[in-house]
């Protein structure tokens, strides 16, 4: 169809205008549309690569969390197992060497035992879980790290099988005692 209404309008124009004229409202048709392909195709790669990358935009570390990784690359064994909230168990693999129990990879959300894992490490990291159940929890798990803020209950009222190794204004770093 816009093949045909660009041969209308050609003929059209050759037919009732002069040559000169004509020839320049060819060129501004046909530089129109080759503008709008263009604009049609950045637009439309945007998209697709916004479509493949939505979780990596815009992200910021803290100064503090960038210094507990730099710990975290020096002191931790390479495939340690992490305890650690869902914001820093997505961080964690991508800087330093861990896996971690709840976050990687993005389909594991879409399974039954994620909402399971979420609250477990949520009650673990609150320090709502006996001291038994939190051992139990932690040699389950097969865990080597927490890693918590410094607010939350663990590092408030630690376990008694959690030794510290690592704080800051941001971070609190906790190896498990076997």
């Amino acid at each position: 169809l816009a093949a045909y209404g660009v041969y209308a309008i050609t003929a059209w124009v050759g037919r009732h205008m002069r040559a000169r004229f004509s020839a320049m409202v060819l060129g501004m048709g046909a530089s129109m549309m080759v503008l709008y392909f263009g604009i049609y195709a950045a637009l439309s790669g945007y998209q697709v690569v916004s479509g493949l990358w939505p979780y990596f935009t815009n992200v910021y570390i803290p100064p503090d969390a960038q210094q507990a990784y730099a710990f975290m690359r020096r002191h931790v064994a390479p495939d340690s197992i992490v305890i650690a909230d869902l914001y820093a168990a997505n961080m964690l693999p991508g800087f330093v060497r861990v896996r971690t129990v709840i976050g990687y990879p993005p389909a594991y959300e879409k399974e039954g035992d994620f909402q399971r894992d979420l609250a477990i490490t949520g009650a673990f990291l609150s320090r709502t879980l006996s001291e038994e159940a939190a051992r139990d929890l932690v040699s389950s798990w097969r865990a080597d790290i927490v890693y918590a803020d410094p607010s939350s209950g663990v590092a408030l009222r630690p376990y008694t099988f959690l030794k510290p190794v690592y704080a800051n204004d941001s971070v609190v770093i906790k190896r498990v005692v076997r």
